[in-house]
């Protein structure tokens, strides 16, 4: 799920790893968006410093049928805050489609920053 995810943020831009490229290519160099290795602790995608100013999110991604979603948030907020970043759990079961969980006052925050 984490290279999806990965791909969907650096699907255009050539840099990407695995040869995929970045809608955000303006700030995306080689490396920036990484998937970790399944097992590995922290955040599920490694973010390089410039990668963190444009998308300060720590990112946790599930695919599971079973859903526990405290317990997730609980993993995805510890990981997100060792790195100083915003927690997001991406979670999705078989046949559905994805879904983001994110703290209300960040999703304010994306909402004004575009605004």
């Amino acid at each position: 799920m984490t290279r999806i995810i990965r791909v969907e943020l650096c699907d255009e831009c050539p840099h990407a790893a695995g040869s995929r490229s970045c809608r955000a290519s303006q700030w995306c160099d080689e490396g920036d968006i990484l998937s970790t290795a399944m097992g590995q602790g922290g955040c599920d995608l490694y973010l390089s410093p410039a990668a963190r100013e444009r998308f300060p999110f720590g990112v946790e991604c599930k695919r599971t049928e079973k859903l526990s979603i405290p317990a997730w948030w609980k993993q995805c907020s510890a990981n997100a805050k060792v790195e100083k970043l915003n927690p997001m759990l991406i979670y999705r079961r078989s046949h559905e489609e994805a879904l983001l969980v994110m703290r209300w006052d960040d999703f304010l925050e994306v909402v004004r920053k575009n605004e």
